[in-house]
């Protein structure tokens, strides 16, 4: 049995206890941690704007029954539901909640090049406007251009490829890299016209001594950056008709509003 002089002990002794406790949780420092509030509320990652790009081509393929498919739905162009590869780039962008401008966009698509200039010409002079994205990227200070051999997932490539006697443009999504024997090979995604629309593909980029592939090639990371307002748009939505920005971001409605053409990336 407990005597009455020791709970009178033991109660005055809490009494004065308790009160230290919460003075040293009060003056405990505050933490933030980096990853998780900061990054996902008020800042966008190239991490983040992969993974709505994962996301949404898995909305495409399972709301447009036969996606893929040329005789069923074919997910290539300028329609409702089609994409190009720099449209499905800006796309990705705005529905991740990294802002896109417009002219942010029309650098994107090659389309800043004066009336009758030669493709051709500029991508063997070395004009940064062939870079695509990765010009349109580092000129407003929106991401840095990498090196191949520092590839990671969220980056961004624009290559130029020989395809017959033509030269074909595209830009795509870096998923994973591996070096294998015979050089360095890139998994990707974006919407390819031989996949009739949004897929992933093999991209052997580097041989085995490090040499370039491609006609041309760039790449480029985007860096982290506060995250836009997006008003009347769900970023859960599973609808991918649902707009999701300006009438510009979008072939179809950019073409009908007498603002031109979108440039090709094949000459």
């Amino acid at each position: 049995m407990i005597r009455k002089e020791s709970l009178i002990l033991l109660l005055f002794s809490l009494s004065f206890a308790a009160p230290v406790a919460k003075q040293e949780t009060e003056n405990r420092p505050k933490t933030t941690v980096l990853g998780t509030s900061a990054a996902t509320i008020d800042f966008v990652t190239s991490q983040q704007v992969l993974d709505e790009a994962l996301r949404f081509s898995q909305i495409l393929h399972t709301y447009f029954p036969g996606y893929g498919n040329p005789y069923r739905f074919n997910g290539y162009g300028t329609g409702e539901g089609q994409y190009v590869c720099t449209t499905f780039a800006s796309e990705i962008f705005w529905r991740a909640g990294w802002p896109v401008s417009f002219e942010t966009w029309k650098k994107i698509q090659i389309n800043t090049l004066e009336q009758g200039v030669s493709l051709p010409d500029l991508l063997r002079a070395g004009d940064p406007r062939m870079k695509g994205i990765v010009h349109a990227l580092t000129s407003a200070g929106l991401g840095m251009e990498v090196s191949f051999e520092n590839l990671q997932p969220g980056d961004w490539i624009q290559y130029w490829y020989s395809s017959g006697d033509r030269v074909k443009g595209h830009v795509v999504l870096v998923l994973d890299t591996q070096t294998l024997e015979d050089g360095l090979h890139v998994r990707v995604m974006g919407a390819n016209e031989s996949t009739h629309g949004v897929a992933e593909l093999s991209l052997h980029l580097l041989d085995e001594a490090g040499n370039n592939r491609m006609v041309r090639a760039f790449a480029v990371r985007p860096l982290m950056i506060k995250k836009a307002a997006m008003p009347g748009f769900s970023a859960s939505t599973t609808d991918p008709l649902q707009a999701s920005g300006p009438s510009w971001l979008h072939p179809r409605r950019y073409q009908s509003s007498g603002l031109g053409a979108l440039a090709p990336q094949d000459f």
